[in-house]
């Protein structure tokens, strides 16, 4: 998928969805499909107790990291399931309903973790389609 679209200064609802039974891997924008992939890492596990990186390249397992491989903009409602979402939850979240608190990684305690680099908490506003989001996170 091109990322340009979602580099118009505007939110946008991004959302994975992958099943390790089938391999299905769809990529969603605002509560549409983008993208999808079938017979991807079919089979594999994800082993618990490994580290989640987000906004950085790692070219090892949790380092090596090269400021010019990182996120420059802000993040806001990052969440994690064990699950795949429904579409119709995803098109509620997407427009500004429903349940946005993973089981796996939930946003408000993403917020309170830590943070390497020039991460940090702001308060956002502004027009924002259906909610107003408290917080985001701030990378440089």
């Amino acid at each position: 998928m091109n990322a340009s679209p979602l580099l118009d200064k505007h939110w946008h609802h991004v959302c994975i969805t992958w099943t390790n039974i089938e391999g299905n891997l769809n990529f969603y924008v605002d509560g549409s499909v983008k993208k999808t992939k079938t017979e991807f890492k079919s089979g594999a596990v994800i082993k618990g107790g490994g580290i989640v990186i987000i906004g950085q390249d790692q070219d090892s397992l949790g380092g090596s990291f090269i400021a010019s491989q990182s996120l420059a903009g802000l993040l806001s409602h990052v969440n994690m399931w064990n699950f795949v979402l429904r579409t119709f939850a995803l098109v509620d979240m997407a427009a500004g309903f429903g349940t946005e608190t993973g089981n796996t990684i939930a946003w408000r305690d993403l917020v309170r973790s830590e943070a390497h680099g020039q991460v940090k908490v702001v308060s956002i506003s502004g027009d924002l389609p259906r909610r107003k989001y408290k917080n985001a996170i701030e990378a440089r």
